[in-house]
């Protein structure tokens, strides 16, 4: 099998200017033909929104040409959305961009009327490595994006360009459901706020006095956090058992820690910001009654996608 190379000098070619191209393909269309014999990919292309990189896949075209070696072909791509930049469809009515490049990394037009030129030699099955690639920094919902793509194979020459072969290939990416989260001492947007964050500090504790801190939470879809308290909701002395008992609040809603584990629901939206929500806590007990000392917990936060 041969992997295309490309005609040097011109590579984009536009059907209604054709004739400008006679000198490069001195030969009759019907004297050319050829055939799509498979369009395919691996997998699905796979895109991370918090990888902070592109999601990349190959599509491979294999074709076969017959006729005279001196046959020009382009390979002309559009959508049942022509004229637009190209986009997968997916839940929500999001619509994940991506591109379509050749192996120079030329980039396909989402329009029927032009086409990148590509050589077939004749007799022999050619592979056309197409990339396709997801540009960082999109945000949406979990789940699968798609795209109809329809493939043209023509032959040029003459005063216009001849349609040999045709064929249609769903593009897909997937969006893996994920969720980021960050304790931050001030309000802000995810990856922003204070991080000198270590935890709340009381300093010497008092009954009912409260301190507050901020979870910033982005995913990609609703999720459901699962809160543990080492001391059941309980401030322990360090080197003894006294405890002495606080409130959780989380977007205003307490928190009951005296369990194994907690839930609170949240869904933050789709965006790279995300969402900053409250967290407040309350000396509950009253810590006159107990030994001088240095009293903790430590609580634990797992945010899991639905």
């Amino acid at each position: 099998m041969t992997i295309a190379s490309l005609p040097s000098g011109v590579r984009w070619v536009a059907f209604a200017g054709i004739a400008a191209l006679v000198g490069l393909c001195p030969v009759a269309r019907a004297q050319c033909d050829a055939r799509i014999i498979s369009v395919s990919s691996d997998a699905a292309i796979h895109y991370d929104p918090f990888e902070g990189d592109k999601g990349v896949q190959q599509l491979s075209v294999i074709a076969r040409a017959s006729g005279h070696a001196d046959c020009l072909w382009g390979l002309s791509l559009v959508s049942d959305l022509p004229a637009t930049d190209w986009e997968l469809d997916g839940p929500d009515g999001g619509r994940l961009r991506y591109r379509i490049l050749d192996p120079a990394g030329a980039e396909y037009r989402n329009d029927a009327e032009s086409a990148l030129l590509v050589r077939l030699p004749p007799g022999e099955e050619t592979l056309l490595p197409l990339r396709l690639e997801i540009p960082g920094g999109q945000m949406f919902a979990a789940g699968a994006y798609r795209q109809l793509v329809h493939l043209r194979l023509v032959a040029l020459g003459g005063s216009g360009a001849n349609d040999v072969a045709t064929q249609s290939t769903m593009i897909t990416a997937i969006v893996p459901a994920r969720a980021q989260i960050n304790l931050a001492g001030s309000a802000g947007a995810f990856g922003g706020g204070d991080f000198g964050f270590a935890g709340l500090d009381f300093g010497e504790l008092e009954q009912g006095e409260s301190r507050t801190a901020f979870l910033q939470l982005r995913a990609t879809r609703p999720v459901t956090l699962h809160i543990r308290s080492e001391n059941g909701g309980n401030l322990r002395r360090v080197g003894g058992d006294d405890r002495l008992p606080y409130l959780l609040r989380i977007m205003g809603e307490e928190v009951r820690l005296d369990g194994a584990t907690a839930s609170v629901a949240a869904d933050p939206p789709r965006t790279m910001e995300g969402e900053s929500y409250g967290i407040r806590v309350t000396i509950a007990g009253d810590p006159g009654a107990l030994a001088a000392g240095e009293y903790r917990d430590i609580v634990t936060i797992e945010a899991v996608p639905n």
